[in-house]
């Protein structure tokens, strides 16, 4: 019997979840909170300096649990568009 794809991937979530750091379930959780977001906002969300949020992130984005969603938008305060971040299913 085939399963779809999201129980799937809620499965290998629950295998990787136990491999995850704690900054690492951090970032994750702020996006499953708030939705795609840029590292500055997830850097706001969490209180996390960009030293330590980004690493993190790109770390998720290797596990494929995090991906660039296409999009970018402008940050206000440096006038720069910045890449819009968002769960994978697997991570959902």
């Amino acid at each position: 019997m085939p399963r779809n794809t999201q129980s799937t991937s809620a499965e290998s979530y629950r295998q990787i979840k136990p491999q995850l750091g704690p900054l690492q379930e951090r970032v994750l959780e702020v996006l499953r909170e708030i939705g795609p977001a840029t590292d500055q906002e997830i850097q706001r969300v969490t209180g996390l300096h960009s030293q330590t949020e980004m690493p993190r992130r790109n770390e998720l984005v290797q596990l494929d649990l995090v991906r660039n969603t296409g999009r970018k938008k402008l940050n206000p305060e440096t006038q720069r568009k910045a890449i819009v971040w968002e769960i994978t299913e697997k991570a959902a």
